[in-house]
């Protein structure tokens, strides 16, 4: 990954799309650089320190710089804490996007032929790639977690693990063994109370849903045959554990139809006569199973159908079932009836385990999954056959899936909605495809699908074209990165403002633009800063005028070599009424005789185009007017020294 990293950060610098935190000028570029930032956005950010000196502490990456800074202010109780944003993730343009892209897609491919890898991290990136998880938007958390630890290895920090595979080997080895301990011990316990491996498990389930977080989407019921069954996060556990001998205590939902969620899962709509029906369900079951003898389950969500008699105390007292054990801090607990050989396995809730409402907490929903793993292996060890229509899945796919639900609530931090889907790809079988299913993609499966939401606008043809301004925003934007890359030598810089210079030219904008882009620039770092006087230095020394190139001479303007046209020198000589030197006629430039050399010389134009321009600008100035002195009757004559190998003298004067 830290490869990966390295390789994304490359692609930015090349694209000057980095700021350098530690740049001795960060002070003084940060407030021109963060007033074009928008603070919804996603960024790679350095969280800055003053002493011993003013630098980074910390590297970190948030999709909203905003509630990530008003997080730090309310964790460490101050309004001041500084973050600067070292990659404007959201606005990088296409090409470099693609780039990024192409890195992420090479770098997951990468991993699923890593032996060093650990399967539950594989079985995640092979329902992100080949399961199309990645229509569920992790993509993008997942570049930027990548790129997080590029930039804290740039910058001279200790890559910490990303945070989208971090991954503890010892936390899920004892989960696994957990697991393996806690069935082992419930089926020791069952084999010595004399519980035969036969009949099948059954089990019985609380009540039906309107529906659940997963849809199916673009179903046609002509044309691809009946509605499948909705995977609520209840079935899905039901059929891992118990495959199709399941049932439901209400076969129907409250509210059928439901699209709130509330009312989807609702049970105060149900009827007096609809809980009884239901009671009648639950008490016909156990007097079936305690009549077949085995192992069975029964989910305890049942318990609110019997609001004056327990279902604890209806498996005792009506049923003659004996609690002999409780596992998991009440998660399962085992009822026994002697008589018959029968062991019920009363147990909490499988929807927990999936469930994407507020209050269910990471530390409840794996609790819920590693007991749905451990009755999964009773039920194994205590049939001789598994249950008919189970899922083929990867082995401790629960546990696994626990790792998918760390990942993306404190790694990628995708929607919990979300984040169940991908859970339910991993517990059922493949012919399913939870993924493709769910109507919450937010885009069709593509490997190329852009990370930058920038991109992604256009891509959706909602992107209006950027304007000049925005286009020059942009522009000034890498400039500043590129300015955080220099020193304090002012030698030094040259280098870098040369680049600076070339890409204010790239789009082959005009030389007024580009002459705004260097003001802007100025503009942009503060008076009697540092850096300024690096840039305005260096602006002077350089200002490069095409027209008048190899000039000689001595206003300030032309020995600058400045980037301003050939009528602001003109205009500049024309108070003095100084005369100069220029071409007579012709296109190319000429060399400088000796002789004149001393004198103000202009070399790339010639007389009659400059008569021509400021004739036309000034037509009715009665100014700025190319003319020779009365005593130069005419160019081309060798006395009085007013035509020097091809140059003639000159004067800018009134308009006669």
């Amino acid at each position: 990954m830290i490869e990966c990293g390295d390789k994304m950060v490359e692609v930015l610098l090349k694209n000057n799309l980095v700021l350098n935190p530690t740049s001795p000028h960060i002070k003084d570029l940060k407030p021109s650089f963060s007033k074009w930032i928008k603070k919804d956005r996603g960024a790679i950010y350095a969280k800055m320190q003053n002493r011993p000196r003013y630098q980074p502490s910390k590297f970190g990456q948030t999709s909203d710089m905003k509630t990530r800074q008003d997080r730090y202010c309310t964790q460490f109780g101050s309004a001041s804490i500084d973050l600067i944003v070292v990659v404007n993730f959201d606005s990088v343009p296409a090409e470099v996007d693609k780039q990024l892209v192409d890195l992420y897609n090479d770098f997951m491919r990468a991993m699923l032929r890593m032996p060093s890898v650990p399967d539950e991290i594989k079985t995640f990136v092979r329902i992100l790639i080949e399961r199309e998880g990645e229509t569920l938007g992790p993509k993008r958390r997942i570049v930027m977690s990548i790129l997080e630890t590029g930039i804290q290895k740039f910058f001279g920090h200790e890559p910490g693990p990303s945070e989208a595979f971090m991954f503890d080997e010892a936390v899920f080895g004892e989960r696994k063994a957990y697991v393996d301990d806690t069935s082992s011990a419930v089926v020791r316990l069952l084999v010595g109370l004399g519980v035969s491996s036969e009949p099948a498990s059954t089990a019985m389930d609380s009540w039906a849903t309107a529906y659940d977080d997963v849809l199916v989407k673009n179903w046609d019921e002509e044309k691809d045959g009946p509605v499948p069954t909705l995977l609520s996060s209840q079935i899905v556990g039901s059929e891992y554990v118990s495959g199709e001998a399941h049932e439901d205590s209400i076969e129907y939902p409250a509210n059928p139809g439901a699209t709130d969620r509330d009312l989807a899962f609702s049970t105060k709509e149900y009827t007096s006569y609809d809980k009884a029906r239901g009671r009648l369900q639950v008490r016909m079951w156990i007097l079936r199973v305690r009549r077949l003898g085995g192992v069975h389950l029964l989910d305890y969500n049942c318990d609110p159908l019997f609001p004056d008699d327990k279902l604890e105390r209806v498996l005792a007292d009506e049923f003659g079932y004996v609690h002999v054990a409780t596992v998991g801090s009440g998660e399962i607990k085992v009822f026994f009836n002697d008589s018959f050989k029968s062991a019920i396995l009363l147990h909490r809730p499988y929807g927990i385990g999936g469930d994407s409402r507020d209050f269910v907490t990471i530390k409840r929903c794996i609790r819920r999954l590693v007991t749905i793993e451990i009755l999964r292996r009773v039920v194994d060890q205590l049939s001789d056959v598994p249950p008919p229509g189970r899922p083929e899945t990867a082995p401790y796919a629960a546990i696994i899936a626990t790792y998918i639900s760390e990942g993306c609530r404190t790694g990628i931090h995708i929607p919990k909605r979300r984040e169940q889907v991908l859970k339910r790809e991993v517990l059922t079988s493949p012919s399913i495809n939870a993924c493709k299913i769910t109507n919450l993609a937010r885009h069709d499966p593509d490997p190329s699908y852009p990370v930058s939401r920038r991109v992604r606008a256009a891509l959706r043809e909602r992107h209006v074209p950027l304007s000049d301004m925005r286009i020059n925003h942009h522009i000034i934007q890498d400039a500043l990165r590129m300015l955080s890359f220099i020193d304090d030598d002012e030698n030094d810089a040259d280098e870098m403002l040369d680049r600076i210079g070339e890409w204010f030219a790239k789009d082959r904008t005009k030389k007024a633009a580009i002459r705004k882009r260097w003001k802007s620039l100025l503009k942009a770092c503060p008076q009697n800063s540092k850096i300024r006087t690096i840039v305005d230095s260096y602006h002077k020394r350089t200002r490069n005028n095409a027209g008048n190139k190899n000039a000689t001479g001595k206003p300030e303007a032309q020995l600058k070599k400045c980037d301003d046209d050939m009528e602001r020198i003109l205009n500049e000589l024309y108070p003095s009424q100084k005369w100069f030197w220029i071409r007579a006629k012709g296109r190319d430039p000429l060399p400088v005789p000796e002789s004149i050399a001393d004198d103000i010389v202009l070399v790339n134009l010639s007389f009659e185009g400059v008569r021509s321009n400021l004739k036309g600008k000034n037509k009715n100035s009665g100014k700025r007017i190319l003319k020779w002195n009365e005593e130069w009757p005419d160019k081309k004559s060798g006395n009085g020294g007013v035509y020097r190998d091809g140059f003639v003298k000159a004067v800018v004067d009134d308009k006669e």
